[in-house]
């Protein structure tokens, strides 16, 4: 059967007709016989029933192209016609709006720069003004409008509200009637009315609160992880509240007696005795120097060794040259600190706070790079290696 069709189109198609067929019927339209002109339409079911459902007398030629436009539309039969629409054969349509053709493809979201214009339900843009732009209203109330000049803020001598006194059955009376009857239950206790109003406190046992007597004073007692605590016990209280400082080796060691906090002076890694702190309070006797003829490169001792075992320690020097030169203060031969002296020039400095100190039996001397007179003066003091 499938031979006898020329397109899997027209074998979907029968089928559809078949499975109308077994459900409505088939509509017959034709020509009867004997009677030239007159169609009949009648509807044929599966189950052998005809039914004529109209008689037609037709004169003239049908114009086939001209029912498909008026069943399509605007459809050209000669593409369509016969063939499945689909990607290939795309149905062409067009928007059309107002009379113009629009461009799909301009059809965007609004952006805050788009203008809309809102209607009402008479059809009409909503009212806005010229100049500022306020939107006018009209305001209403239960379908009434309202004149909101008549908005004001109420008055005392005409707008004052009067309520009535009633009692619990509704009757109205006198409020000026002072001859109430007021039984024991209409009195309030007046001398229970601070205790109502500020309440006794209570606490967990069920008892009320102390409280002193004299001054009105809270009564409190102090307690620390369930137990009780002494207030009267500075020294415990102390501990509680700054606690216990400790160093990376325990709780720091304190004066018993001064609660002073003991400390130990240390400078590079070693302890000092700060017994042993005396430069600043030491007094020393200087060297001097008197003034020497030094050639180029000629030197001077200005303090002798001190001797095997000991060094020098220079806390303070002068020196002065009546020539253009260079001085280089020396231990022993080694040169530690250079000055460049102009003619007559002094240079005076004091090393208390450096501590600069010679090597074991080195005596403190100095070098002229140029010839001058020089003297100079050296206080220094004298350690053990």
């Amino acid at each position: 059967m499938e031979g006898q069709y020329k397109s899997e189109r027209e074998e979907k198609l029968l089928e559809q007709l078949l499975e109308r067929y077994q459900a409505l019927g088939i509509v017959v339209w034709g020509e009867i016989e004997g009677a030239p002109g007159t169609y009949a339409k009648m509807l044929v079911k599966s189950d052998g029933t005809v039914k004529v459902e109209g008689v037609t007398t037709i004169s003239g030629s049908v114009d086939v192209s001209d029912r498909w436009a008026r069943q399509l539309g605007q459809v050209d039969i000669a593409r369509y016609l016969g063939s499945a629409m689909g990607v290939l054969n795309a149905l062409h349509s067009q928007i059309v709006v107002s009379g113009a053709v629009v461009d799909p493809r301009s059809i965007r979201a609004l952006l805050s720069s788009d203008v809309v214009t809102v209607y009402g339900s008479q059809t009409q843009a909503l009212l806005q003004r010229a100049t500022t732009y306020d939107a006018l209203v009209q305001l209403r109330h239960q379908g009434a409008e309202i004149n909101p000049q008549q908005i004001r803020a109420l008055i005392k001598t005409t707008d004052e509200l009067y309520a009535v006194l009633r009692t619990d059955a509704g009757v109205a009376y006198d409020a000026r009637d002072r001859s109430w009857n007021l039984g024991l239950s209409d009195v309030p206790d007046l001398s229970d009315r601070a205790a109502r109003l500020l309440g006794v406190i209570y606490g967990s046992q069920g008892q009320q609160l102390l409280q002193r007597a004299t001054t009105y004073d809270l009564l409190v007692q102090l307690r620390n992880a369930g137990g009780e605590v002494d207030p009267r016990d500075v020294l415990d209280r102390a501990a509680r509240l700054l606690g216990i400082i400790y160093g990376d080796q325990g709780q720091f060691a304190q004066r018993a007696t001064t609660r002073d906090l003991y400390v130990q002076l240390r400078y590079a890694g070693s302890e000092i005795d700060p017994r042993l702190i005396q430069d600043v309070q030491k007094v020393v006797s200087p060297t001097y120097l008197t003034p020497t003829a030094l050639g180029i490169g000629g030197t001077a001792t200005i303090v002798a060794a001190p001797g095997s075992g000991y060094k020098l320690r220079l806390k303070g020097i002068q020196i002065s040259v009546d020539a253009i030169t260079r001085i280089d203060l020396r231990w022993g031969t080694t040169a530690w600190r250079s000055y460049y002296l102009p003619a007559n020039g002094t240079i005076e400095r004091n090393f208390i706070s450096e501590n600069i100190e010679g090597g074991d039996n080195q005596a403190l001397t100095l070098l002229s790079s140029a010839a001058a007179n020089v003297t100079a003066s050296a206080s220094t003091e004298t350690l053990a290696v």
